[in-house]
């Protein structure tokens, strides 16, 4: 069993105002909303992702994504679904497997329950489980 916790700041952008956003808020591997920006990160800045990358690490006594990300980052990787197939595979090599994932968000905007579908089925696939585990 592992477990995972991630959280990234985010601001409001105002197209109006023209301001060119540079990372838009991405959660699960979809892009949830334009209008906002994910700050102070190397990669996408995928908390879901993010999240389940310190779990995945944590069940096989890794450390944690920031001990990481230097080394993906230096690579180039900024694409959080690339971050959990690096964790993936460290499972893999244990000998083990995912079983099923638990994901909680705790946030006021952006709503995120139309997006639930798409983001099972990333995360699904990512980690090679049923979209119902």
């Amino acid at each position: 069993m592992g477990l995972g916790q991630d959280s990234h700041k985010i601001k409001l952008k105002v197209k109006s105002l023209g301001l060119k956003i540079e990372k838009p808020l991405v959660l699960g591997g979809v892009l949830v909303d334009k209008d906002f920006e994910v700050v102070e990160v190397n990669s996408d800045g995928d908390a879901i992702l993010h999240a389940i990358c310190n779990a995945l690490s944590s069940a096989v006594g890794g450390r944690s994504l920031g001990f990481y990300d230097p080394h993906l980052f230096g690579k180039g990787i900024t694409d959080s679904k690339e971050y959990v197939k690096f964790f993936q595979k460290k499972v893999e090599r244990k000998g083990l497997a995912v079983y099923n994932v638990s994901i909680a968000v705790e946030a006021k905007v952006p709503k995120l329950e139309n997006f639930a579908p798409k983001m099972k089925k990333i995360i699904a696939q990512l980690l090679n489980i049923s979209q119902d585990r």
